[in-house]
């Protein structure tokens, strides 16, 4: 989480990042209450649980004149549309509005990709400054990993962006950032009760 933000408040380019978890974890939204043995993102949405699943997150200039929805609907759309002319039958939900819940047990989402009767890929939105934080979830087989990550870049470019791998670590900067917030902000517990800073806490917005 204080990688993807650190991107974000760098905002040094078009950036696209795909990871996965060493161990279990869980993510809960910047707006829900505090859910123990968490840690609590800057974007919305709901609980998600971390581990088995491909995490990415984008961060890129907004757009004037296109709402979330319709960002977050591109994004999965395109991605939906790579998915789909490579064998795999997924449709995005066309309407819901979610709620206090697990992010993939909870009530459906308008945009979000399923499979059958299954939610596998959701995300949230932030904007600050011009620039999106948009962070997502695929939770469907392993077996599709490698598609996804396509896929996933397919949509950036589809938005207007040259994004292309990069093999290489965050720029220095954006490593800087990422070490202050660990320390400074996310590992705090203030933070992650209350969605807000103090005591020396760092904040990018």
């Amino acid at each position: 989480m204080a990688a993807d933000e650190a991107v974000w408040a760098c905002r040094l380019f078009p950036t696209l990042r795909i990871y996965r978890w060493s161990e279990p974890g869980m993510t809960f939204g910047y707006f829900q209450s505090f859910r123990e043995g968490g840690v609590r993102r800057m974007t919305g949405g709901g609980r998600v649980f971390h581990g088995q699943d491909l995490t990415f997150s984008a961060v890129f200039p907004w757009e004037k004149g296109r709402t979330a929805s319709q960002i977050y609907r591109r994004i999965h759309g395109e991605a939906a549309l790579f998915l789909r002319e490579r064998g795999l039958e997924v449709f995005l939900c066309p309407e819901g509005s979610g709620g206090e819940a697990d992010c993939f047990n909870g009530p459906p989402v308008a945009g979000d990709l399923w499979v059958a009767d299954r939610k596998v890929l959701g995300g949230a939105l932030r904007l600050s400054g011009g620039w999106v934080l948009y962070q997502g979830s695929w939770q469907g087989e392993g077996r599709f990993f490698p598609c996804v990550r396509e896929a996933l870049l397919c949509a950036m470019r589809a938005l207007g962006f040259a994004v292309f791998w990069r093999a290489q670590d965050l720029e220095p900067a954006e490593k800087e950032r990422a070490q202050a917030l660990v320390q400074g902000k996310y590992s705090c517990l203030y933070w992650n009760r209350n969605r807000e800073v103090t005591n020396g806490c760092i904040c990018s917005v």
